[in-house]
């Protein structure tokens, strides 16, 4: 590649330096130091952007990707459909949470307005939205998602409650500023119709994403299934047929939540095969029907992402996603516009 590891520290930085023998020519950059973020791409990342201690900066923040666009500073920007997603846990790796129960999921999701989670998140309730593909033009069927109705919520609850459940759910979400006011919301909206949340905001996206591929000790978390669309054409790139077969088929190992669906398995290898997007479309609805019937996630918003970079930075390439190459990257000595 055109650049070769020099050191790496983990949980804080990794460099890159100049690889002279790069096949396409030696890159401009002496050297790239990627640093991990102290607050997941928030606040923070936009004032060292501004101050000029980063050059690049991947966004993730709702507040802080509405911060940068402010300051007009230059960078790619996507929209993740699904991208702000509850995710319940469905017996993955054998565990045993209650969000196994049908009737509970249920509740759950009855309980959950997406528009009240974005406006707690970014103070605004664009970009909510219960949708698996609402904003990707390409792929989105037009099928309705989950539906927020918490008067079925409490009648859910009260029923799983006579089988036996005890009411509570453990609801695990980052400790970034945007996780703890999610999990605010979702905890409000959850005793509002009479179930317990136990909530954990100690963990950083890094360990979330742990007990979501290791332990697997949780039944509710906050998470994204994240099927990108390019935030000015509305469409999909390759990286959301990636994210389907990782994410929702059946025998993937990268599958969170154990939810297994023959249905689902058999559209995600449609969509593989469309050629139209007329068969892209049918193919997506039988996901987000069956998403409806067996309630592994509930979605509540589309959020839009940003690499975002400084007015010197000059030559970088965007691709699939929020992924962006340097090879052909370089500074200028003053900054333009």
């Amino acid at each position: 590649g055109p650049f070769v590891i020099t050191s790496f520290t983990p949980g804080e930085s990794t460099f890159v330096s100049r690889n002279d023998r790069y096949w396409d020519g030696a890159p401009f950059l002496d050297g790239v130091r990627f640093s991990v973020s102290a607050d997941a791409g928030a606040d923070k990342s936009v004032d060292a952007l501004t101050s000029g201690t980063l050059d690049v900066a991947y966004l993730r923040d709702q507040r802080a990707v509405v911060a940068a666009l402010g300051k007009r500073l230059p960078g790619r920007s996507i929209v993740l459909d699904a991208g702000a997603t509850e995710l319940m846990n469905m017996g993955a790796g054998g565990s045993m949470p209650a969000t196994r129960y049908l009737r509970v999921r249920q509740a759950i999701a009855a309980a959950i307005d997406p528009s009240v989670v974005q406006e707690r998140v970014t103070g605004s309730r664009a970009g909510s939205s219960a949708d698996l593909f609402g904003t990707t033009r390409d792929l989105s069927p037009g099928a309705p998602g989950q539906v927020y109705d918490p008067e079925r919520a409490r009648a859910l609850v009260a029923e799983a409650k006579s089988n036996g459940w005890n009411g509570k759910v453990r609801y695990l979400c980052d400790n970034s500023p945007s996780g703890q006011a999610r999990a605010i919301a979702i905890e409000t909206m959850l005793k509002a119709v009479d179930i317990e949340p136990v909530i954990d905001t100690t963990k950083d996206a890094a360990g979330v994403g742990n007990v979501l591929a290791v332990t697997k000790d949780f039944d509710l978390v906050c998470a994204s299934l994240g099927f990108v669309a390019d935030a000015a054409s509305g469409k999909s790139d390759g990286s959301t047929l990636a994210a389907l077969t990782r994410q929702l088929v059946s025998t993937s190992t990268t599958n969170a939540i154990g939810w297994q669906n023959s249905r689902v398995d058999a559209a995600v290898l449609a969509l593989r095969a469309a050629r139209t997007e007329s068969e892209r479309r049918q193919a997506t609805q039988v996901i987000v029907e069956e998403s409806v019937i067996d309630v592994p996630f509930v979605v509540t918003g589309a959020p839009q992402l940003y690499v975002a970079y400084t007015t010197k930075v000059r030559g970088v390439l965007a691709t699939a996603g929020s992924r962006v190459l340097l090879d052909d990257a370089w500074l200028a000595s003053t900054p333009s516009g």
